[in-house]
């Protein structure tokens, strides 16, 4: 009885009594939730724009807002537990607004590739990053990401069962899956019982590439081998590495010498196989 949309509601019956129509009481009242919510999408789309961390950042955009002198976004606040915060909300209006538009051009796609890769979260949950590339109706190539979806292990079962769950969900065409992109891990590429194997017993038109960047780099680390020095080099910058990383007085003389250098981020990153070529 004491809440805002209670009294706004009694507000607009005694409107009524006094000879308006019920468009011409509400009218305020649906113009500003309106603008809310516009602006809300708008505060989201900014965020997605600009490749800045959605579900964290929202909230805190639209408390900004409020700051500024935006109080129509109170208008969002619908009782205790609705205010359009929430990650199912956010999650909501981007599969609506967002992902909805580019499922419908991945299924008119006559042409389709897909790139995985696994990942390990700060959690230390496995995961797995799903990239769709796909030609429109006008022959341009976009590339889009899909999904970021958690497994439950590393093996190749469950990898390909995961991605075929996520194929019959987004609604996309398996008939014109042509191509499939892997970092060429043994668990991707293996030729008994990989991930590429699986599916192409199932789809025999796709393609699979091992992503051509890993494949340079390993070549490069493979050919250092036979250069004697080029160990000892490699694990100097290891040992630097490890040097700074373990220790918050060394990584701040290390930045302290930057600032001396006139250099932005000085870092002394470790040695990977597939970075050989950055290092």
């Amino acid at each position: 009885m004491a809440s805002e949309h209670h009294k706004i509601a009694c507000q607009h019956q005694s409107g009524l009594t006094t000879g308006n129509t019920v468009l011409v009481s509400f009218e305020p009242t649906v113009v500003l939730e309106h603008e809310a919510v516009v602006g809300a999408l708008n505060r989201l789309y900014w965020l997605i724009k600009h490749e800045i961390t959605h579900h964290t950042n929202y909230p805190a955009s639209l408390e900004l807002a409020n700051l500024l002198g935006c109080t129509y976004f109170d208008k969002l606040n619908i009782g205790y537990k609705t205010n359009y915060r929430s990650h199912r909300i956010i999650d909501e209006i981007l599969a609506t607004v967002v992902e909805q538009p580019i499922l419908r051009a991945i299924a008119l796609s006559k042409a389709i590739g897909l790139e995985i890769d696994e990942t390990t979260d700060v959690s230390v949950c496995r995961q797995m990053d799903i990239h769709v590339r796909y030609l429109d109706q006008e022959g341009k190539l976009w590339s889009q990401f899909l999904d970021l979806i958690c497994l439950t292990d590393g093996k190749a079962d469950s990898i390909v069962l995961a991605l075929k769950n996520i194929i019959q969900m987004k609604g996309i065409p398996v008939h014109v899956i042509f191509g499939l992109g892997t970092d060429g891990a043994a668990v991707m590429t293996g030729k008994h019982n990989g991930v590429a194997k699986q599916l192409s017993n199932e789809w025999p038109w796709l393609f699979s590439v091992h992503c051509a960047a890993h494949r340079l780099a390993l070549a490069c680390k493979d050919a250092s081998e036979d250069v004697p020095y080029m160990a000892t080099f490699r694990d100097h910058l290891e040992q630097l590495h490890l040097y700074f990383r373990n220790s918050a007085n060394h990584s701040a003389s290390l930045k302290a010498a930057a600032e001396v250098l006139g250099v932005c981020e000085l870092k002394v990153k470790q040695v990977k196989d597939t970075r050989w070529l950055s290092t």
